[in-house]
C-alpha cells in the first residue's frame, strides 16, 4: 500500500513498545497495601476529621484552608 501503514506493522510496533515499557512485576492491590503499610479503615468516624469551631467566620475558614494547602 503506497504511503500507508500496514496493520501488521502497527501491531508489531505496538508489541515492541509494550515489551519495552511493561512493568517487570505488577503487584496486586493487597501487595501494594502491605508494602506501604496501609490498613483498612477501622470505622466511618475516622474519615470525618475534626470539626471546625462553630464560631469560625467564613474568612477564618478560608484562611485556614489556604494554610492547609500550603503545608
Amino acid at each position: 500500500m503506497a504511503g500507508g501503514v500496514l496493520l501488521s506493522e502497527v501491531v508489531e510496533k505496538s508489541a515492541q513498545y509494550d515489551s519495552e515499557f511493561a512493568f517487570p512485576h505488577a503487584s496486586s492491590f493487597e501487595e501494594l497495601a502491605a508494602q506501604q503499610g496501609v490498613a483498612p479503615v477501622s470505622g466511618f468516624e475516622s474519615l470525618i476529621g475534626h470539626p471546625s469551631p462553630e464560631d469560625e467566620s467564613a474568612d477564618e475558614f478560608s484562611a485556614t484552608l489556604h494554610a492547609w494547602r500550603r503545608e
